[in-house]
């Protein structure tokens, strides 16, 4: 009996400190279940310091195989994620590239991110994607947000050409953190942009009309106010645009021919459309400054009980995916999108590197579909 008494007491300790542990680490996983694990809960587990599981995690080879796996085990079932922001302020890197637009609607966007992507994913380089809906206010505060996250470069696709936000630019330049813009130049900022040729993206609309033989087309500008001011609400490449159809109708000798029509892409009345449509001499074809008004302007005119191309003809510019599925399918002039975002993320991964970069500006391409036609006899 008296030999049967410490074995009980002896066993009855062994289970009390059993219980204990489980207690506790029980505890420890109710404790730490809602937030952010760290090394410290790794080395907690395991009773080592957290410099050790951090060498473990590095792979240095000064710590054993055997702590390098319970190290490995610990960190996957509790799942720990290394903090790349606090590694960033250790490295001075966080492989983080901020893409800023002002739209992410249109596959033109999409696009522009896709081939960024494309080359960034090779290079182990992760987006943060941030859209400015078109507001000057919120581009300046997300450009502050990826400043503030410490991205190693930005591609921005801008809301206005105007000099707006431009101090928060070049706050980002100063901090060493390069830009590149894409489709509109930003005045009063000083870095490499990646555009089209919207002028002569222009002239070859105008010019694949008036080859069918019209002579009276309509510009579709968004903002007749970006034709003839610095604001450019919707950048220079309507003035741009523009400009080509200007150029394409003075050199067949049609400057009384010249004449435009505005409708809010936002809003999309179309009575600028119908009225101008019911004139004596009523346009034979129209040119839109994207496709997304091209497609609705047709849309409307189709509505209304004209034939497109028998009676009227539609050229849009931008050649988005929708532009080939509609009826009849659109005429527009094509930018090449995917290299244009593969060519901003090499100028940022460039410039990152060092290596000073230019303006690049992309040639445009007709694609004639079944919008448009010979003008009506």
């Amino acid at each position: 009996m008296s030999n049967f008494r410490p074995k009980n007491r002896e066993s009855g300790a062994c289970a009390n400190v059993c219980f204990k542990v489980t207690l506790f680490a029980t505890y420890y996983e109710i404790v730490t279940m809602n937030r952010r694990t760290t090394i410290k809960d790794i080395a907690a587990q395991l009773g080592v310091s957290h410099s050790t599981v951090s060498r473990a995690l590095r792979g240095d080879k000064r710590i054993s195989s055997t702590t390098v796996e319970n190290v490995r085990r610990v960190a996957e079932r509790i799942g720990y994620r290394p903090n790349i922001l606090a590694c960033g302020l250790v490295h001075n890197r966080t492989s983080l590239i901020g893409i800023l637009t002002s739209n992410v609607r249109g596959s033109f966007f999409a696009d522009v991110i896709d081939g960024a992507q494309s080359v960034l994913d090779k290079r182990r380089y992760s987006i943060l994607l941030c859209c400015s809906h078109k507001n000057p206010a919120a581009e300046r505060a997300h450009l502050e947000t990826l400043i503030d996250k410490q991205v190693e470069g930005i591609i921005l696709l801008p809301v206005t050409s105007c000099g707006t936000n431009s101090r928060v630019i070049r706050q980002a330049q100063d901090l060493h953190i390069p830009i590149v813009i894409v489709g509109t130049r930003k005045k009063e900022v000083n870095a490499p942009m990646i555009g089209t040729d919207n002028e002569q993206g222009g002239y070859l609309a105008a010019r694949h009309l008036l080859d069918l033989g019209h002579r009276r087309i309509i510009y579709i500008t968004p903002s007749k106010e970006d034709l003839h001011s610095e604001r450019h609400r919707f950048g220079l490449e309507n003035a741009q645009r523009y400009r080509g159809y200007l150029r394409a109708m003075k050199d067949f000798g049609l400057d009384s021919e010249i004449s435009t029509i505005e409708i809010d892409p936002d809003v999309q009345d179309m009575t600028p459309l119908r009225d101008i449509l019911k004139k004596k001499n009523a346009p034979t074809a129209f040119f839109a400054y994207s496709d997304r008004l091209a497609i609705s302007a047709m849309q409307a005119s189709l509505s209304w009980g004209y034939r497109v191309p028998t009676d009227l003809s539609f050229v849009g510019f931008d050649d988005i995916d929708f532009a080939s599925l509609v009826y009849p399918p659109l005429t527009s002039i094509a930018q090449p999108k995917l290299d244009m975002g593969r060519f901003a993320a090499k100028k940022i991964l460039n410039q990152i590197e060092g290596l000073p970069e230019d303006d690049l500006t992309c040639t445009p391409e007709l694609r004639k579909r079944d919008s448009s036609g010979p003008a009506p006899k």
